[in-house]
């Protein structure tokens, strides 16, 4: 006697386990998101530092700079 295999498609799998949870696969993308997002804030803020803040020696600005990195 064989056990009749069941056949599991994407189709199937994506119906039974994806779609009941997919507000947290939506939560879980936007996370990725602000995550990504978030990455970039301190090299944007080297450039800027960079090629504003140091070459013009403006130190007010220095200032305004920490307050928003921080």
């Amino acid at each position: 006697m064989e056990k009749a295999k069941h056949k599991i498609t994407m189709a199937k799998a994506f119906k039974e386990f994806i779609w009941p949870r997919k507000y947290i696969v939506l939560i879980g993308l936007l996370l990725i998101i602000v995550s990504r997002l978030a990455s970039l804030v301190l090299p944007g803020a080297s450039k800027y530092l960079m090629d504003n803040v140091i070459v013009n020696k403006d130190l007010s600005m220095l200032k305004w700079l920490l307050i928003i990195v921080a």
